[in-house]
């Protein structure tokens, strides 16, 4: 009989992702009064899938970085996911500064 590395009932890591993505519960409950819409912070985000995460033996690590390109500046956000066997899923995000700050 030939050894297996997972039992199983265990979930792969995008399973287990999915289950929190379907129970996170993050409500918009900061208020921008200037623009007069509400919006939910990444901390907020955070606060509420900890525990979801902690659950599943899941690890969540965020990291910035700015760069320089031209005259513009970048943000480059990262998240990863990572399961106690080492699978680890990761995305970045890109972002700048606007051309004109509307309203300043």
């Amino acid at each position: 009989m030939a050894t297996q590395t997972k039992k199983e009932n265990e979930k792969t890591l995008v399973e287990l992702l999915a289950e929190v993505q379907a129970e996170l519960k993050a409500p918009k409950t900061q208020r921008n009064t200037f623009a007069k819409f509400n919006y939910r912070s990444c901390e907020d985000v955070v606060e509420a899938v900890k525990p979801l995460l902690n659950s599943r033996g899941l690890i969540l690590n965020l990291s910035d970085d700015m760069i320089n390109i031209g005259d513009r500046y970048y943000l480059i956000a990262q998240a990863s996911v990572q399961n106690k066997d080492g699978e680890i899923i990761i995305s970045k995000g890109w972002a700048r500064e606007a051309l004109s700050q509307a309203g300043m």
